[in-house]
């Protein structure tokens, strides 16, 4: 086994193997796992990273009265953003948190906590990795190890949706609005992800261009976009909708409605934008 197999998913030089795009679809909502009062749709990032990694849409549908119990997972990174609703969970730390439609929280490895409050219309984007996660129940269960690889930072961290929070041009591109969602300071700069939203009215193209990112996933969670990817052609994707795109796969954004929103994830933290000709074209 060489190193870079062996190494925890988010610390891999390449972690998306392939392009994947998954609009939203009602019929793939399903019940699964532990949770007998949600159903999950999964949005595309297992198959992209060949399983180390997962990002699932879920939602409450029984009774709201239902709690979790203390538990923890044994992963690499997990990551929850609330879309509708409310959550509240108490946390090793013995802080109660309550996440709202907008709010976020990175919860590090084997970290436990449990949910005692479900809004009746609670919805969430869960990403972890890898995608396939023990589940350790119980508040004094025995522990694996967990990773003390030196330098290496996991900590719990909770985000909230207040407009101070976006700043424009904070990243890429001067006419979008960026809030770090917490996640690069939680995770020493392994992973970041960022709400980004349009902060001007009209058509904007951030011309062709690729990212140094072992993997780029986002999920759209207001308005649309058009883009146009190497090699998979234009589409136009819209609220619900997933894209996952690998290490330099060449892409363009053409346009924006005036209210897109989207949540990013970028492994790692640290990477450069490069702009470059469409396909096909060669550059001068």
């Amino acid at each position: 086994m060489n190193a870079e197999s062996a190494a925890p998913p988010t610390e891999r030089l390449q972690i998306a193997e392939s392009f994947d795009y998954t609009p939203f679809r009602e019929s793939d909502f399903a019940q699964k796992g532990l949770r007998a009062f949600m159903q999950y749709r999964d949005l595309g990032l297992r198959r992209a990273t060949g399983g180390l990694m997962r990002a699932e849409h879920i939602r409450v549908i029984a009774k709201t009265d239902m709690k979790t119990g203390w538990h923890c997972h044994d992963l690499d990174f997990q990551f929850v953003f609330v879309l509708k609703g409310h959550v509240k969970f108490v946390t090793e730390d013995g802080e109660t948190v309550t996440l709202r439609a907008g709010d976020c929280a990175h919860l590090p490895a084997l970290y436990r906590h449990d949910e005692i409050e479900f809004a009746p219309d609670f919805e969430v984007v869960e990403i972890t990795a890898p995608a396939d996660v023990r589940t350790i129940p119980g508040r004094d269960a025995p522990l694996p190890p967990r990773n003390e690889a030196k330098g290496r930072v996991s900590r719990f961290a909770a985000n909230y949706d207040r407009p101070e929070a976006y700043k424009v041009g904070d990243g890429p591109r001067q006419f979008l609005a960026y809030r770090d969602a917490a996640v690069t300071d939680a995770t020493g700069r392994r992973v970041n992800i960022n709400v980004v939203r349009n902060s001007k009215a009209g058509d904007k193209s951030t011309g062709w261009h690729y990212h140094t990112l072992a993997c780029q996933f986002v999920y759209v969670l207001k308005g649309w976009s058009r883009v146009e990817v190497e090699g998979q052609g234009e589409f136009t994707i819209h609220a619900g909708d997933a894209m996952t795109l690998p290490f330099k796969l060449k892409h363009d954004v053409t346009g924006f409605s005036a209210d897109f929103t989207v949540l990013e994830l970028n492994i790692p933290a640290d990477y450069e934008t490069i702009a470059c000709e469409p396909p096909g074209r060669k550059a001068a």
